[in-house]
């Protein structure tokens, strides 16, 4: 089945680490190594890349009253590797940014695709952990628990579009999560999550959710 032209996706990351300083606005030494691996993760079909790289690339701004600044420093390593601009906004400005990521999605630059797991990344947005339940229903989804089945429809299933709990209430020290909202059209059709970075367990291979500091991995 062929999804409509206009299938894309939106993602969100938190900042990467910070120290336990509560006046120090900037990354610490761990979250500069995690923002490094932002340019081959999100690199599209280059081999080795877990992400599309984003067509829009788009932080919280440093504002009153403290000016933190680790939203712009953690996603600056991959604007720098791929002629990216950021696109800063305030945290009352999430509507402004809302509507100006999904008029570029209607701007016609959106390709057709057989699914969603082919859909391009159209933004990635990084933002402060604790202003996601404020973000997310931006975006289309609904402030409930859980993720409710849609029962089938014109897109051969799906599921609501609610924001589940544990995405609207991040962990303290999660810094390992990418967000991704599907859309078709204009419609949010799915959400879902996956760690940013992942290493192998030893001796069987498998995959498992990286916390805390990414720099062993940054150096493979």
């Amino acid at each position: 089945m062929v999804l409509m032209t206009g299938a894309f996706n939106v993602s969100f990351i938190r900042h990467a680490e910070k120290s336990d300083d509560p006046t120090d606005v900037h990354l610490n030494e761990a979250g500069r190594a995690r923002a490094d691996t932002l340019p081959s993760l999100f690199c599209g079909k280059v081999e080795g890349c877990r992400f599309d790289l984003p067509d829009v690339l788009a932080a919280r701004k440093a504002e009153r009253p403290k000016f933190v600044e680790r939203e712009v420093e953690t996603v600056t390593p991959l604007a720098r590797k791929f002629n990216l601009s950021i696109t800063e906004a305030g945290i009352n400005e999430t509507t402004q940014l809302r509507d100006f990521i999904m008029e570029f999605a209607a701007s016609g630059n959106v390709r057709a695709v057989q699914n969603l797991a082919e859909a391009p990344l159209v933004a990635l947005i990084c933002w402060e952990h604790f202003d996601f339940e404020n973000l997310f229903p931006k975006f289309g989804c609904e402030a409930t628990d859980g993720l409710g089945d849609r029962g089938g429809g014109e897109q051969g299933g799906g599921r609501d579009p609610a924001c589940p709990n544990q995405i609207l209430k991040w962990p303290d020290d999660e810094f390992n999560i990418v967000v991704t909202f599907s859309y078709v059209g204009m419609e949010l059709y799915d959400i879902s999550t996956a760690p940013l970075l992942t290493k192998p367990k030893r001796g069987d291979g498998a995959l498992r959710h990286q916390h805390g500091t990414p720099t062993d991995e940054a150096k493979t």
